[in-house]
């Protein structure tokens, strides 16, 4: 495609040069936003709780779950049962909602210097 202006040829060419920068200065920002999201404490605390409230919610009576308070997702500087949900709370932080679990059987927490038992009776 020739054209007869270059004026208007250059033109093309900054406005397609300015799209794919602003396409890539979006596509940065929401991977930023992403990582920024799966990497922080409450994400990681959440994802705790579902995963323990899973395995309760899957447990047989005699059944024990060992937690080690220091883990890949941080140090675990809490771990509470209430009202059948179980709250893990991450260095310290805040108490979220926690998460909900259905076990028809009595759980019990006992907790050791390096490790939480969750006891399924």
């Amino acid at each position: 495609m020739r054209f007869k202006n270059k004026k208007a040829s250059f033109d093309i060419i900054k406005e397609t040069i300015l799209h794919i920068f602003l396409i890539g200065l979006i596509f940065a920002i929401f991977l930023l936003g992403i990582s920024l999201q799966t990497s922080s404490y409450n994400t990681k605390q959440q994802v705790l709780e579902k995963q323990t409230a899973l395995m309760i919610d899957s447990g047989f009576p005699g059944n024990e779950i060992i937690i080690q308070k220091k883990n890949r997702n941080g140090y675990i500087s809490d771990l509470k049962l209430e009202d059948n949900k179980i709250f893990i709370f991450l260095e310290n932080q805040k108490q979220l909602k926690g998460h909900a679990y259905f076990s028809e059987y009595v759980v019990k927490l006992e907790e050791q210097p390096d490790y939480y038992i969750i006891k399924i009776e």
